[in-house]
């Protein structure tokens, strides 16, 4: 069955895929060009958490991830490397967040670390636990950017 790739620097498989998630892998190949992705990162974020501005290794993984958003809401931030210029997107349980191209190599994302955040429409709405699910293509080994 699907596994989950474990230690990059081993290349070897983590834990099996829960059956929950495995029934999401034929849908999530429109995203990966018809591949199956072979990582997958859970990750939790408590009330004030979050993560600080990156580009996903280029070296390490493909030009697609796809993270599922659960639990609740959240602002997911973009910012062009070069320009500066932010964009922040409004993440709701379940909204899939596919990040590509010019959005992949050019520009960081990251969650501000705060407690709350200011919704669409202005509604101020504090942070609870959240969820995210990453899923990627791990690239060949000796890949250079």
């Amino acid at each position: 069955g699907e596994s989950a790739a474990g230690d990059e620097k081993k290349g070897e498989p983590a834990h099996p895929v829960p059956p929950c998630v495995a029934e999401l892998i034929p849908g999530l190949r429109l995203f990966f060009g018809g591949a199956s992705p072979d990582q997958m990162t859970v990750n939790e974020y408590l009330p004030g958490s979050g993560i600080r501005p990156h580009v996903e290794t280029h070296s390490a993984f493909g030009p697609v991830l796809v993270s599922i958003s659960l639990l609740a809401p959240v602002i997911f931030e973009f910012r062009h490397r070069a320009s500066g210029v932010r964009l922040p997107v409004w993440l709701r349980p379940r909204d899939v967040l596919v990040i590509a191209g010019e959005a992949r190599m050019a520009w960081e994302h990251y969650i501000p670390m705060r407690k709350a955040d200011v919704a669409p429409g202005g509604e101020v709405v504090a942070r609870q636990q959240r969820l995210s699910v990453t899923f990627r293509v791990m690239r060949e080994r000796g890949f250079r950017c």
